[in-house]
């Protein structure tokens, strides 16, 4: 399955060492992601998507990624992802027939969703002395959960990061774990803002309603057995990793001192 281009593993980064360790004790969290979307939609600029990233990128030409998302960082058994509904994401620009064909299906959706939720309607019932429409959960529903999966797993393949840099997202090779059925399925701009460092975090009412709803429904749990390889900064965070686990993980330092402590080393 692996070659020269793909990776034999999927590596998921983080900053610090106390994320690297929540991953291994409590499993992958979704959060909403923001993503600059300018360089494919002009009316969704930026997007908070709730995702789990990961790249597939062989170890040698990993350091670029590594300063951009963190040193610490897990490889996990590319089965266990695939069993797991992570991903490869689909890269486009604007003008890509795939991209075009997309927005296509959902302008004829728009065009037609009246005439579909009339398939779906039941009735009108009484909401505190008003009327309102009830209807199943049908043919609208799934076509608008379909649709938003197949949206939030595309990316621009090249366009502005949020330091201001011109980057291609390509080659970060991203594989991502998209909740499906989550709501909402995305957050807008307004849902973020600036803090004292002038990074968009999430405002805290939003945090509090929908992240933490992602945790609950859609924690991405590992078994031990599917970690390949842990990367850390310095033989003090390798000794508390063995002593939290034992001698089960491959660790490996960024000085390159490694201790192997399995015969199944991280290759690529």
């Amino acid at each position: 399955m692996a070659g020269n281009i793909s990776a034999d593993y999927l590596f998921h980064f983080t900053k610090r060492f106390e994320n690297l360790l929540s991953i291994l004790k409590e499993g992958f969290f979704p959060n909403y992601c923001l993503e600059n979307w300018l360089a494919l939609d002009e009316k969704l600029p930026h997007i908070g998507i709730p995702m789990v990233c990961f790249c597939d990128i062989p170890e040698k030409f990993m350091e670029p990624h590594k300063n951009k998302y963190g040193p610490y960082g897990i490889a996990m058994e590319k089965s266990w992802g695939i069993e797991r509904r992570i991903t490869p994401i689909t890269y486009a620009h604007k003008d890509s027939f795939n991209y075009n064909a997309l927005q296509t299906i959902w302008k004829t959706y728009k065009e037609n969703e009246e005439c579909i939720k009339r398939n779906d309607f039941i009735g009108e019932e009484d909401f505190m002395g008003m009327k309102a429409k009830s209807y199943r959960y049908g043919t609208a529903n799934h076509f608008e959960e379909a649709f938003h999966s197949l949206l939030l797993l595309f990316k621009p393949y090249f366009g502005e990061d949020f330091s201001g840099k011109d980057v291609c997202f390509y080659d970060e090779r991203e594989w991502r774990f998209y909740p499906f059925r989550v709501i909402p399925p995305y957050l807008s701009e307004g849902d973020y803002y600036a803090n004292d460092e002038g990074k968009l975090v999430i405002h805290s009412t939003v945090w509090e309603t929908y992240v933490n709803n992602l945790k609950t429904l859609y924690r991405l749990d590992f078994p031990l057995s599917a970690v390949k390889g842990i990367y850390v900064q310095n033989n003090e965070e390798k000794e508390k990793l063995i002593n939290e686990f034992g001698n089960s993980l491959f660790i490996k330092v960024r000085n390159d001192e490694v201790y192997d402590t399995t015969s199944d080393a991280i290759k690529n």
